[in-house]
């Protein structure tokens, strides 16, 4: 089951960055059905946050600022696990409230 996990969460870092959260979801179905046509086991229950990053690092982003919302916590997951900065478009200044209190 870990390989195919990993590889959804790789895909979602990866790939879902620039989109909401439907799109993002419709995505991760994506990944999940090309994992089932190459035979690759996953569970079918994944939660990628909790499976990306744990509870305690998601206690200290709440407590720095970021929304308790789930696309906010898989923003606080992109910017955590890549490697190049992401471009941040934030209308309302919470991403970078965020980031400077980080």
């Amino acid at each position: 089951m870990l390989i195919g996990d990993v590889g959804i969460g790789c895909a979602f870092v990866a790939y879902c960055g620039p989109f909401n959260t439907l799109f993002r979801n419709e995505l991760v179905k994506n990944f999940k059905e090309l994992c089932d046509e190459l035979s690759v086991p996953y569970f079918t229950d994944l939660n990628l946050i909790t499976f990306l990053v744990s509870q305690d690092k998601i206690g200290g982003w709440l407590l720095e600022g970021l929304p308790n919302d789930e696309l906010s916590k898989q923003n606080g997951i992109i910017i955590e696990k890549s490697k190049r900065f992401p471009l941040i478009i934030d209308p309302q200044n919470q991403a970078r409230a965020w980031l400077e209190r980080m």
